[in-house]
């Protein structure tokens, strides 16, 4: 279709709630007055489309078309994700074992080697990985490095505390000890540990 974008509302009702994606910001109007949401310009964040997704699910109608544009974009969104790691193994004299990455509660580096601390509160000896490729392999959404050893994941942290002027002591459920935020990684982490 040749023209405006915004044309097609002459010639068909729309009814369904609708994210505008663009490298123009001239239609911002437009897509405001003809079932517009949200207007995206390009380029933007994941995080920026999962705001605006999340906004349709809740405006979205349940007719036929609707339920096939939810499925299409979910799965869309599911493939974002499975580009995280989801389950790591171990070796152990026995063989290989499997955990899930769910049920991880922290990552942790000691002279080298990294470990997995679970929710159980078990320590797996991980095969030849460094925090830095974790931190590429997890959802930052869900993993945050704390300090230059410990890498923690946001579901199990149950209680933060004052632990100096710039740092912060982590209750971490399932876990004795508190791990402790460097001055450096505290300001961030104050920022991530809110989305």
């Amino acid at each position: 279709m040749d023209g405006n974008a915004f044309d097609i509302y002459h010639e068909v009702k729309v009814s369904c709630p609708i994210i505008f994606i663009t490298a123009y910001d001239q239609f911002l109007m437009n897509a405001f007055e003809s079932n517009g949401i949200e207007y995206l310009l390009k380029p933007f964040s994941f995080e920026r489309f999962q705001k605006a997704w999340d906004k349709f699910l809740l405006l979205r109608n349940n007719n036929a078309t609707d339920h096939a544009l939810f499925l299409k974009l979910n799965q869309i969104i599911g493939n974002r994700l499975e580009k995280y790691k989801t389950r790591f193994s171990a070796n152990t004299s026995q063989g290989i074992y499997f955990f899930e990455t769910t049920d991880i509660l922290f990552f942790e580096a000691d002279e080298g080697v990294v470990f997995a601390i679970d929710k159980t509160g078990k320590k797996h000896l991980l095969n030849r990985s460094t925090l830095k490729e974790l931190e590429t392999q997890l959802d930052p959404l869900d993993f945050f490095r704390i300090n230059r050893s410990e890498l923690v994941n946001k579901k199990f942290i149950e209680r933060i505390e004052r632990y100096s002027k710039n740092s912060l002591a982590l209750k971490i459920a399932g876990y004795e000890k508190h791990l402790v935020t460097s001055q450096s990684n505290t300001p961030l982490f104050r920022e991530w540990i809110e989305k």
